[in-house]
């Protein structure tokens, strides 16, 4: 499963040739990156799977959901069933083969969705817009590493996220994001508290009640204590986001990177 992280395309096309050679299912985890592309080509269509997020701060929302997609005929008849309780939609009736769960949204919710998707074009070129204004103004920062774009994809800029070179600035990394705020600046410390196989949910393997019964019964040997990912690792305790959104001007930005700049500068080393 590949990762979109906030609007940067992954390389799917290596990724998709080593799933291919260990013949593994690839899935794209869009939820970030609505509109986005990789090599000329949206996001979620080189995977078996693209999964999208319609969450309330998500590019385009309706409070809560999501939309899993795929473009092989194989699959897509059994994963339409798959989260409306195996009911055959296409052909009628509600006598399902398979037990499946209900992950289906309420009408309401995919009406508010459908609309929304008609203006996501606009919306994505906005925010590439602002993100890469943004980048172009805080070219050559002290201590800062701006979001590396590869050539020919498409950042649609969910958020906006900095790396610090933490050996250039006399503060820690939450003591510059505050610095940031001072100074005006949406600015949050980290992304998320620690790697999600840190969280005690992994580290406990508490998946069911206290029990995890694929081990239980032999079938895995896997110990999410042991597991290190040392650049996932590094890149929590050094990042600061920056809330970017489509409804920023270009002289908002220009205050922005203002800010970002003198602080950073000031308190470089």
């Amino acid at each position: 499963m590949v990762v979109h992280l906030a609007g940067n395309p992954c390389d799917t096309t290596a990724l998709a040739a080593i799933a291919k050679e260990h013949n593994l299912a690839l899935i794209e985890d869009c939820a970030q990156s609505w509109g986005a592309q990789h090599r000329g080509q949206p996001v979620g269509l080189v995977g078996d799977f693209g999964c999208y997020s319609f969450n309330d701060f998500k590019h385009i929302a309706c409070g809560d959901g999501g939309l899993v997609a795929t473009n092989r005929d194989d699959l897509g008849a059994g994963l339409s069933k798959w989260g409306d309780k195996c009911y055959d939609r296409v052909s009628g009736g509600r006598a399902p083969e398979d037990l499946a769960p209900n992950y289906r949204m309420s009408e309401p919710q995919s009406a508010v969705a459908a609309a929304q998707m008609g203006k996501l074009a606009e919306i994505v070129r906005r925010r590439h817009h602002a993100g890469e204004f943004l980048t172009s103004l805080l070219a050559g920062t002290p201590g800062l590493h701006l979001p590396a774009v590869a050539k020919g994809d498409y950042h649609s800029y969910w958020f906006y996220m900095l790396r610090v070179d933490l050996a250039r600035f006399s503060l820690s990394r939450n003591e510059l994001a505050a610095a940031f705020n001072a100074e005006g600046v949406a600015a949050g410390p980290g992304y998320i508290p620690t790697t999600v196989y840190q969280y005690p949910v992994f580290q406990n393997h508490n998946f069911f009640g206290g029990t995890w019964p694929v081990k239980m019964l032999g079938l895995t040997k896997m110990d999410y204590r042991s597991v290190s990912c040392p650049v996932a690792e590094a890149i929590i305790r050094d990042c600061i986001t920056l809330r970017l959104n489509e409804a920023m001007s270009d002289a908002y930005i220009e205050k922005v990177a203002r800010a970002v700049r003198t602080v950073a500068t000031r308190l470089a080393r």
